[in-house]
């Protein structure tokens, strides 16, 4: 399918992604005994990973520099970087999630309901 549109998909890069989640995703690991005994386990456990990844986990290249410092009050280094998540960068949200915080948060049913 991707070869018909011009693209190559690389071995090393799909190293790459399972490299990735498999700290977070018991059933990609090797010789892990899981609860996730079947596909729609395995579809949740990856999904809930993808959220971590894109909402709570600042990455280094999407940081942007302050402005301005915010005081230190004599504790610790000044701030330069402003952490910023996938999702921020994206326009999705404006402050990094925690992981609970994202457990707790109500995602309606999709498709929505007809006449809603």
């Amino acid at each position: 399918m991707l070869a018909s549109q011009g693209w190559h998909l690389h071995t090393a890069f799909m190293e790459r992604v399972t490299l990735t989640i498999r700290p977070h995703v018991a059933a990609v690991g090797r010789r892990v005994i899981t609860r996730c005994k079947s596909q729609e386990g395995l579809r949740l456990q990856l999904s809930l990973d993808q959220t971590y990844h894109n909402c709570c986990l600042p990455h280094a290249s999407l940081r942007v520099p302050l402005s301005q410092a915010p005081p230190t009050n004599g504790r610790g280094s000044a701030k330069r970087w402003q952490p910023r998540t996938p999702a921020m960068a994206a326009g999705l949200t404006d402050h990094v999630w925690t992981l609970g915080a994202i457990r707790l948060f109500r995602v309606l049913p999709w498709p929505p309901p007809a006449g809603v």
